[in-house]
């Protein structure tokens, strides 16, 4: 039987991947199975960090709300980037290096998560 964390980390997880999937089959990136091969390592590579965050699962809901969080701002960078006012030919290059500015972020929300249940243990400890 799953917990409310445990749905809440998975529904972080498939939204984030379906969204990537969708921007990429809309915006034409995977049209043809010679891209469609390096669009699923790009794929991949672009839902990864906020993946990683989510799956851990031992530093409790706050690593869920933080890829939750990293991954709006991502949809966003992305919208901004292929339907905003960010529009260039270049938007592509997007998807190479967003995930390390929300690897850097997902880093962050790792040390204040395992902070966060430190501080929780030695609080019931204390008790």
């Amino acid at each position: 039987v799953m917990d409310i964390k445990q749905c809440l980390h998975l529904a972080v997880c498939g939204s984030y991947a379906a969204i990537i999937l969708a921007l990429m089959i809309d915006i034409g990136a995977v049209d043809h199975w010679s891209t469609a091969i390096v669009g699923v390592f790009i794929y991949l590579w672009s839902v990864a960090p906020i993946i990683a965050l989510a799956l851990i699962q031992r530093l409790g809901i706050t690593t869920a709300i933080g890829a939750a969080l990293i991954g709006a701002w991502g949809i966003y960078q992305y919208w901004r980037a292929f339907f905003g006012p960010d529009i260039d030919p270049q938007s592509g290059l997007l998807f190479l290096f967003l995930p390390f500015y929300q690897l850097a972020g997902a880093a962050v929300c790792v040390v204040l998560a395992a902070a966060i249940t430190a501080a929780s243990r030695r609080e019931v400890a204390d008790d």
